[in-house]
């Protein structure tokens, strides 16, 4: 079978790889210390491993889930929202839960790009930000986060011949993986940049 140009042309996953070459030099006998990926190492609390098996003896959760998800979680995560950060969400229009980041990433990705379109990803970045772009025929455009501009992009120096192209700015604050933050007047100015040339922010 032959397979599409696009994906043909994806590069492989990073966790992946990492993976690989870990299970690789732990069969040879290498005592690895994996930093790769933030997976949790701590078991599920009980009370969740309970409710879960629980769960599991009602045969309404075992079939197919209605379109729009079960309504009383998307009360659940509007009401979290509410009580942490005093922000008011609609359940039926602003919260979609998803498997993880990856899904919902990918998802945003082909919701905005187009074959040719630019797509500007901070780096060192998210693997997920290359799969999103090029998985859609999108042209990836590397910012460079630097130490001695406090790891923020530098929006200003990108060329306006990208610009021009570009759709999509993946911000990511606190940065992963430098831990830099953002303050608000950066968040503003990127907002503004956003709507001059007319992009969509992924934050």
């Amino acid at each position: 079978m032959r397979l599409s140009r696009l994906i043909q042309n994806l590069p492989p996953y990073h966790f992946a790889d990492a993976k690989k070459r870990i299970a690789e030099r732990r069969a040879a006998g290498v005592d690895v210390i994996s930093l790769s990926m933030g997976d949790p190492d701590l078991p599920a609390p009980q009370a969740v491993i309970d409710r879960m098996c629980s769960s599991l003896q009602d045969p309404e959760n075992t079939r197919y889930p209605e379109y729009f998800g079960m309504r009383a979680l998307h009360e659940a995560i509007a009401a979290w929202f509410e009580r942490r950060f005093a922000v008011r969400l609609t359940p039926e229009h602003n919260i979609l839960p998803l498997l993880g980041s990856k899904e919902g990433l990918a998802y945003l990705g082909a919701a905005v790009l187009n074959t040719g379109d630019v797509s500007l990803i901070p780096d060192p970045y998210y693997p997920v930000y290359i799969t999103a772009s090029t998985s859609v025929g999108a042209e990836p455009y590397m910012l460079p986060l630097l130490e001695q501009n406090g790891y923020l992009p530098e929006l200003d120096k990108i060329p306006q011949e990208i610009l021009a192209k570009s759709r999509l700015l993946w911000l990511n604050y606190p940065n992963n993986p430098t831990a830099a933050g953002a303050d608000r007047r950066f968040f503003e100015e990127a907002v503004a940049f956003a709507q001059r040339h007319n992009l969509v922010i992924i934050l």
